[in-house]
């Protein structure tokens, strides 16, 4: 016997519902949460239609801030270091590993890399940010991903959104990126 929802009475506002196994019925209900849910930035609490997840946490951002948080992360990366401590200055005092590149010229490799950089497409940039990471670069990995939301659209922002908030990301961190982002 398959179970059907139970139609309001006219005398009656409320009514239980029991669950129907029809895949239209799920569908439907489906459309109607998604119309009916809203999503709020956790910055600035406007509604986010293009809500980027921040990683496990059940906080959203706008495209707007995501993009803020990016051009503030490449700025000054040190204000940031209570969230992310990786991002700490690494300047050891010791010199820059120098390149030659094939004219002859020698150049830093952080000049290279830089240059090298430019000329991938933003898809590379997030396959980049997502690989310097297990390559034992989580500095760059946090800043590449930064460069990422100053310029990606929602798809690829969010998988650089997913490399800023890890497993390790709190709703702290975020009540602290808030206050960072959006000062009063």
């Amino acid at each position: 016997m398959a179970a059907t929802w139970a139609k309001p009475t006219p005398r009656s506002r409320f009514s239980w519902a029991v669950p129907n196994s029809s895949s239209s019925s799920l569908e439907r209900r489906g459309r109607d949460a998604a119309i009916h849910s809203r999503v709020t930035c956790a910055f600035c609490h406007r509604a986010a239609d293009d809500g980027l997840q921040l990683g496990p946490l059940a906080s959203h951002a706008c495209l707007p801030c995501a993009r803020r948080l990016g051009m503030r992360l490449l700025e000054r990366p040190t204000t940031f270091v209570p969230i992310w401590p990786l991002l700490a200055d690494d300047d050891d005092g010791s010199p820059e590993p120098k390149v030659r590149l094939s004219d002859g010229r020698t150049v830093e490799l952080r000049e290279r890399t830089a240059e090298m950089k430019r000329e991938l497409s933003m898809d590379k940039r997030v396959e980049l940010a997502e690989m310097l990471g297990p390559l034992g670069l989580p500095r760059e990995q946090l800043l590449e991903a930064a460069f990422v939301l100053t310029e990606a659209e929602p798809p690829l922002a969010q998988r650089a959104m997913d490399v800023l908030f890890d497993a390790r990301s709190t709703p702290a961190d975020v009540a602290h990126l808030e206050r960072l982002l959006l000062p009063s």
